[in-house]
Parts: C-alpha cells; sequence; structure tokens
C-alpha cells in the first residue's frame, strides 16, 4: 500500500460513530486502534484530528 521505509509516523483522522455498533464512545473496542500499529510496526503513531458529535441528529 505504501512504502514503509519513507515513512515515519502513520497518522490519521478517525470518526468512530460513523461504525455500525459504535453509538457512544463505550461502545469503542480498547483495541480498536490496535490494527493500525502493524502497518508501521517500530514507528510513531498519532491522530490528526478525532470527532464526536455533540447534537443528537448526527448520533445513531
Amino acid at each position: 500500500m505504501f512504502n514503509q521505509g519513507k515513512m515515519d509516523l502513520l497518522v490519521f483522522t478517525s470518526y468512530p460513530y460513523a461504525v455500525q455498533g459504535i453509538s457512544r464512545p463505550s461502545n469503542i473496542p480498547d483495541d480498536y486502534y490496535s490494527e493500525a500499529l502493524g502497518y508501521l510496526p517500530g514507528k510513531l503513531f498519532g491522530f490528526s484530528e478525532l470527532g464526536w458529535p455533540s447534537i443528537d441528529v448526527f448520533r445513531r
């Protein structure tokens, strides 16, 4: 998918409320982001943005 040798850091944006079955933060499994660590073993991992709606219309 990408050249791991040319990457220092894996960063992404996450909106877990958009995933089916996750209707509140407590529904997010403890290992929800663990798979991402396997893409760049030994390198840093971060988020550029995390989001959860505060308006009911956007919640399931």
